[in-house]
């Protein structure tokens, strides 16, 4: 099972530039923290928690550079809740989304709305002409 998620390959080059001394000394602490995260949480999935530095490499490739707002409280659970209803989403599942996640009618259509809006905008450029 660990080697679901990333297949047999596993790519170490990303490794090749960081000596013994940068990863001890200078390597940012934000990043370790972020590792030590990712290997504890893969290893809690049953994943190979030696990928963690590949993710690290992906999310700082990614979003590198900026400053990130990670939501936290009861605003991270609104949004993991709707993100789990629209991976749930089916097109005819309305009712049985209300009953697994306790939640109103109201509350699935916006979650599906807003999650919706969020996928088309990655896929579409802005038409705005200001």
């Amino acid at each position: 099972m660990s080697d679901d998620l990333f297949g047999d390959v596993q790519d170490d080059s990303i490794l090749d530039h960081i000596d013994d001394e940068m990863e001890s000394s200078r390597f940012p602490s934000l990043l370790a923290e972020l590792n030590a995260l990712l290997r504890k949480e893969l290893e809690r999935f049953g994943y190979d928690p030696r990928h963690s530095i590949e993710l690290v490499a992906a999310i700082s490739s990614k979003i590198g550079g900026m400053q990130v707002y990670f939501p936290r409280g009861q605003v991270l659970e609104q949004l993991v809740r709707d993100m789990r209803i629209w991976r749930d989403f089916q097109g005819n599942n309305i009712p049985e989304l209300v009953e697994r996640y306790q939640v109103t009618y109201k509350t699935v259509y916006k979650a599906i709305r807003r999650m919706r809006r969020l996928e088309v905008s990655k896929r579409q450029y802005s038409l705005d002409m200001e």
